[in-house]
């Protein structure tokens, strides 16, 4: 799938792409605060 098809796939869902980005945002933060508590445990 070339750039700009993953593009316009995007642009015809119902949920705009900045809220998408958020989420994914949120979501890694998360990863980022377990994997953080794991590398405390493991000290």
């Amino acid at each position: 799938m070339s750039k700009e098809e993953f593009e316009q796939k995007l642009a015809k869902r119902s949920v705009p792409l900045k809220e998408m980005m958020s989420v994914v945002e949120k979501r890694v933060g998360k990863l980022e605060e377990s994997m953080g508590d794991a590398k405390d445990d493991n000290a």
